[in-house]
């Protein structure tokens, strides 16, 4: 990565250290990323999305990251790794960093890998797990 980029991975691993939310041009359109195991970003991000209790999805760096957070069989890490980059439902672990505003009154968790290499590249250098859900008012089309 050359010093401006990584600048830039620098500064977005700070601002989701300290609580913000983020916007990520993404694939499929924007996404908005907060630390997972931060609860007053992630309430803030569903008062902003007028989403009090349906569940966010989690993106994790890796596998073993993955492992240390939900149980899942070998079905299930083989979607996790497909290159269709699937949300898959799994048992989260009761010791689990992800704080209880991501999947209220739940034990299920969404969870995936990073869909590209900017999501990657933030993922592996924030080290937690973080909320990713899409840019979108819930109920209304992909921004």
């Amino acid at each position: 990565i050359s010093d401006n980029k990584s600048e830039v991975i620098n500064l977005i691993i700070n601002a989701l250290n300290n609580g913000c939310i983020l916007a990520v041009k993404g694939i499929g359109g924007y996404l908005l990323i907060c630390d997972a195991t931060h609860q007053p970003a992630v309430e803030e991000l569903r008062t902003r999305k007028h989403r009090p209790n349906k569940p966010f999805a989690v993106m994790f760096s890796s596998i073993t990251k993955i492992a240390e957070n939900v149980e899942f069989s070998e079905i299930e890490k083989v979607a996790l790794e497909s290159d269709i980059a699937p949300i898959v439902l799994l048992q989260q672990k009761t010791d689990s960093v992800v704080c209880q505003a991501v999947n209220p009154k739940l034990d299920k968790l969404g969870v995936m890998l990073p869909s590209s290499p900017l999501l990657w590249l933030i993922c592996r250098g924030f080290g937690k797990p973080i909320v990713a859900t899409s840019g979108n008012i819930s109920g209304n089309p992909i921004i």
